[in-house]
């Protein structure tokens, strides 16, 4: 009997894959190690990350001899209404996984944004 993690995995999920600017690469390393998983889900980026996270994805599919191709959706840049592409897709819940590599927070910068006025 299949465990409870491949039942869940074998239900196609749409993930959204999101990179802040610094740590895009990581990302896409992450995406690199992982994507067996992730071309056989619906992915959803913004910008410059779903290139990123293309070609890294049709790379590694070649190598691999996999004719398989990961569907995905592109929305716009983050800044040019990306985020808010994908914000609409959350509250409405489309979104089934959120992948977020963000910003490292030391603890200086986590006072300086939460220090009253």
């Amino acid at each position: 009997m299949p465990s409870v993690k491949q039942q869940v995995m074998d239900i196609r999920k749409r993930i959204a894959l999101v990179g802040h600017d610094n740590r895009k690469q990581e990302l896409v390393d992450w995406v690199k190690h992982n994507w067996e998983i992730l071309i056989e889900q619906d992915l959803v980026c913004t910008g410059t990350t779903g290139r990123l996270i293309d070609e890294a994805l049709s790379k590694k599919t070649k190598e691999n001899g996999s004719v398989k191709v990961p569907k995905m959706l592109k929305l716009k840049s983050g800044p040019l209404g990306g985020d808010q592409q994908l914000g609409a897709m959350i509250s409405e819940n489309k979104i089934d996984i959120i992948i977020f590599f963000g910003i490292q927070c030391n603890h200086s910068l986590m006072m300086l944004t939460l220090k009253p006025s």
